[in-house]
């Protein structure tokens, strides 16, 4: 394939993968964002990754936000959300956490393919992407819809919002 049918195939495919993710949704998420004391996430590999960048999305946009594994990760509790990537939802590791996590009465929000899964059972809330059959290498469209989806949502939340306070939680030692 040349740059352009690349191109064709992974916005075609973020296109669908973020067809099924509503209004609704992103809604739903800012509301769970915002009444959250702490913020902590959780993602394995790839999803990680992208899932990571939405955490320091979230530092910017003045958020208690965390990624598990970073040094000083709080201990949570009620009224701590837990966000989840995982497209399978079945991830071991991100299952023992999320069993964790519940049990500590926080509310578990989920990025997934996969509502009917393990973790999506355990979730107060899932974000649904639409399960493709990619051409793209293993899970890459997934990874980049959520990397996107999670853009779109910083995004909403920074409207109305002073651009230069927001800049200000940027760091300084790049």
């Amino acid at each position: 394939m040349n740059k352009s049918e690349l191109e064709l195939l992974v916005y075609s495919e973020l296109k669908q993968m973020l067809s099924t993710v509503s209004d609704e949704d992103i809604s739903k998420v800012i509301e769970m964002i915002k009444s959250a004391n702490k913020i902590v996430t959780i993602g394995a590999g790839r999803m990680g990754y992208s899932i990571r960048s939405f955490t320091m999305r979230l530092t910017h946009l003045g958020f208690n936000a965390f990624h598990l594994g970073d040094v000083g990760v709080p201990r949570t509790g009620e009224n701590d959300l837990i966000i989840v990537a995982s497209s399978s939802g079945e991830t071991k590791s991100n299952i023992v956490l999320t069993q964790i996590a519940k049990e500590n009465n926080s509310k578990i929000l989920l990025f997934t393919c996969e509502p009917n899964s393990t973790i999506g059972k355990l979730a107060d809330y899932n974000v649904v992407l639409k399960k493709i059959k990619s051409e793209q290498l293993m899970k890459t469209s997934a990874e980049h819809a959520t990397y996107m989806l999670y853009d779109m949502i910083a995004q909403k939340m920074s409207e109305g919002r002073i651009i230069s306070e927001i800049e200000h939680n940027h760091s300084i030692l790049e």
